[in-house]
């Protein structure tokens, strides 16, 4: 009978370790991933959202349905993460949007925090807009032997409150100190630069009334391809206080005059410019 007692102890012992202590919901090896939707404000695009989780660094980015799969993977410090962690829902122009996420031992604890236990994020709102972004260019259409010149015009506004604007090389009241042009095929980019050697931004306050920042070039000092392009101001808001390690997940150079910029994701408008035979 005491052998009995004691088997029975030991299994219900056995029973209760494979059981996560933290939730009803059971810790499994493939509990690995967490999946969700994300939304922007007013239907917006929400592809390329940047999703970001702390302490362990790692990223993925959102689709045109705004679906995302976020993998952890084991610890890269040498030991396992344990604890609550912030997974972050960035775009540029878009307020910062966060959800909680709890890991033990590199993995997932599914109904946990604003996990389900299916492992999805519970419902997230649609992330607020707090800048406008719309450039356009004249004319829209050009042919490569032209010698018109090219105005291109970024136009900034606020949703609500003020906005502050970096807009580096460049100065106040001045034109745009830098802009990417991207061949939207081929994703070759070109970098005008209107002022070579002044590095001091322009800090714009932005409101609700639109602000311009106006640059010009023509073929004969900036030749381009033929081809169809999507101009990008080098410009960014400095709005909110992000996550210490959020902004050099793009990379070091990222708020620096190089391609890296681009990893930053912004929900803008544009036109197209076509350079034609």
């Amino acid at each position: 009978m005491k052998k009995s007692c004691l088997l029975l102890a030991l299994s219900l012992l056995i029973f209760q370790c494979d059981k996560n202590p933290f939730s009803s919901s059971e810790i499994s090896p493939e509990n690995k991933k967490i999946k969700g939707t994300i939304s922007l404000e007013n239907g917006a695009n929400p592809e390329g959202t940047y999703v970001w989780l702390e302490q362990y660094n790692i990223s993925t980015r959102a689709d045109r349905n705004g679906n995302f799969t976020l993998e952890i993977p084991p610890s890269l410090r040498g030991s396992s993460a344990n604890g609550t962690f912030t997974v972050y829902f960035f775009m540029a122009n878009y307020m910062l949007s966060s959800a909680k996420v709890a890991i033990r031992n590199d993995t997932v604890i599914y109904g946990e925090e604003d996990v389900t236990g299916k492992g999805v994020f519970r419902t997230l709102r649609p992330i607020a807009k707090f800048l406008n972004i719309t450039t356009s260019t004249i004319p829209q259409r050009v042919s490569r032997t032209s010698a018109e010149t090219i105005i291109v015009t970024t136009e900034l506004s606020a949703v609500s409150d003020s906005v502050t604007v970096l807009v580096p090389n460049s100065y106040p009241n001045g034109p745009l100190g830098i802009l990417f042009i991207r061949e939207i095929e081929t994703e070759n980019i070109f970098v005008f630069h209107s002022l070579l050697n002044y590095e001091t931004p322009d800090r714009m306050l932005v409101t609700i009334t639109p602000h311009l920042k106006i640059l010009t070039f023509n073929f004969a000092n900036f030749p381009l391809p033929v081809g169809t392009y999507e101009m990008i101001p080098f410009l960014y808001p400095s709005h909110q206080e992000l996550p210490q390690g959020l902004m050099e997940s793009f990379g070091e150079y990222a708020l620096q005059p190089g391609i890296f910029f681009l990893n930053i994701p912004f929900n803008r408008e544009f036109t197209i410019f076509e350079v034609i035979e």
